[in-house]
């Protein structure tokens, strides 16, 4: 029975792992080639309307923006780790994932004076009072991710991608750095191995010139290889927070003559996730689902050395 149970588990894993790879190659392709950006997005034309419209104001801006933060902050904070045991130096593994988020259909509109208005990720369609959104209904991002073993139980990480172009929103670039410190001395049981660790990180997205979102997330992890298949699971609990800076003055056709500085908060909070990971020899791959505002996946390949 629980063969059974760890082969339908496996081939669940590897079934996310395939269809994301699938849906996210051509994307990551796209992503490496020279870009050209327009003038001005989509994104950056409805933001200038909010700005240009006195009836509309910071309220509604923060309202229509708000749903971005939070993805953005799921998408940042996902896919951190497939395991909760340190390497030690010069140990390293490098891995290329990608995590997708399922935007809701909460997060397509928002409540302005008895309205319901589209947000960012809401309908094209609206009435002539409102500002339109992009009708995004996912949110796909890829990084590259290295590892780095230390002594003393802690291990470094390091992930980012260069410069993208993400359709309607703009030019984008991000990094992101962290530590793991190892907990598996403290929770070593012969009877039940388990690996605990605990770790914190921070990443930083820049679009274009005038939007900035920083996410810094706290997680406790743990891991267990399993004896009878090459299979490992893992998961871990933790808190993101989440903050987007809006440089009105950088928006694209903005006349504006004075620098404002708009300070936007995502709902991240709270997120758990569980995931399966696969390893033959020094290859890796692994998916894991994300319980959090915004439910997300993520999957990878992995190389350890």
């Amino acid at each position: 029975m629980l063969k059974n149970i760890l082969l339908y588990f496996l081939k669940f894993d590897i079934g996310i792992y395939c269809c994301m790879i699938k849906k996210n190659i051509i994307f990551i392709i796209l992503l490496s080639l020279p870009l050209v950006a327009s003038a001005q997005t989509v994104l950056e034309k409805n933001v200038l309307d909010i700005l240009q419209n006195k009836e509309k104001g910071e309220a509604y801006l923060n309202g229509y923006l708000q749903p971005m933060v939070t993805a953005f902050g799921t998408v940042l904070g996902g896919g951190l780790y497939h395991r909760a045991d340190t390497k030690t130096f010069p140990h390293f593994d490098i891995a290329v994932n990608a995590v997708n988020v399922i935007i809701p259909d909460k997060a397509k509109s928002f409540n302005t004076s008895g309205h319901n208005v589209p947000t960012v990720f809401g309908s094209k369609e609206t009435n002539l009072l409102a500002t339109p959104g992009i009708d995004l209904t996912r949110l796909d991002i890829p990084f590259i991710q290295l590892n780095l073993g230390l002594s003393g139980e802690f291990e470094m990480m390091f992930r980012g991608w260069p410069k993208f172009y993400l359709a309607d929103i703009g030019q984008a670039r991000y990094y992101g750095v962290g530590v793991k410190y190892g907990l598996s001395d403290l929770v070593d049981s012969p009877t039940f191995p388990l690996n605990m660790s605990v770790q914190g990180a921070y990443h930083l997205m820049r679009i274009d010139g005038w939007l900035t979102i920083g996410t810094f997330g706290m997680n406790i992890l743990w891991s267990r290889k399993l004896d009878i298949l090459p299979l490992g699971i893992y998961g871990g609990v933790g808190y993101d927070v989440t903050s987007t800076n809006v440089y009105t003055d950088k928006v694209t056709g903005n006349a504006e003559n004075s620098s404002r500085e708009l300070k936007l908060k995502g709902l991240n909070g709270i997120r758990a996730n569980l995931g399966l990971s696969f390893t033959i020899s020094i290859f890796t791959i692994n998916a894991d689902y994300n319980f959090s505002y915004y439910h997300s996946i993520a999957a990878g390949f992995i190389i350890g050395l």
